[in-house]
């Protein structure tokens, strides 16, 4: 689906303006980089002795919620990948995976990082609002860059395959290509 909605990106949002090769560049750099520190599976714990809640803490998880409010407007940037560079990833899921529990020690934090959630969309609206207001041709070839390595990134290269999967992924390929274009034709 992503790979699809490169064309639709183009045709739209870049119609009439250039492609920037250092910001494209930057922005391939990003998700590759990215993807070259991600480390890997971890473990969501249900039931896990949770770190004290203490003013660092607090001021960690709005962080945490700012990185994962500020990535969920920038396409092609996996604020889960993020997360778990920065060791953080785990933790959160925990926090979620035990909200039913309603302890203080697990919904205090939810709320700050709520706040930060909050804190980081607002930061990074203004700054993409900066950013195409100013710089429009670089800062799209900024995001086409983030699109097209998100979408090279999430080829399972490592994978074994066999016929099965080999025809399920076509159809899949095919399947996403014609929600993308069918979306797209609606605009």
């Amino acid at each position: 689906m992503i790979a699809f909605s490169i064309p639709l990106f183009l045709k739209g949002e870049m119609k009439g303006e250039k492609i920037k090769l250092i910001p494209l560049l930057c922005g391939l750099g990003i998700i590759f980089g990215l993807e070259f520190l991600n480390p890997g599976e971890g473990n969501v714990n249900v039931n896990p002795a949770f770190p004290s809640v203490d003013l660092m803490l607090c001021l960690t998880m709005v962080l945490v919620g700012i990185i994962g409010g500020a990535t969920m407007l920038m396409p092609g940037v996996s604020g889960s990948m993020v997360l778990l560079i920065i060791g953080q990833y785990y933790l959160f899921k925990s926090y979620l995976a035990n909200v039913t529990s309603f302890q203080l020690n697990v919904l205090i934090p939810l709320c700050f990082i709520g706040i930060g959630v909050i804190i980081g969309i607002v930061l990074s609206a203004k700054v993409c609002d900066y950013f195409i207001k100013r710089y429009k041709a670089g800062f799209l070839s900024f995001i086409l860059g983030l699109i097209i390595a998100s979408s090279l990134v999430l080829i399972p290269f490592t994978a074994s395959y066999d016929m099965m999967v080999i025809i399920s992924s076509a159809l899949a390929l095919v399947f996403g290509g014609i929600i993308v274009l069918g979306l797209g034709k609606l605009q």
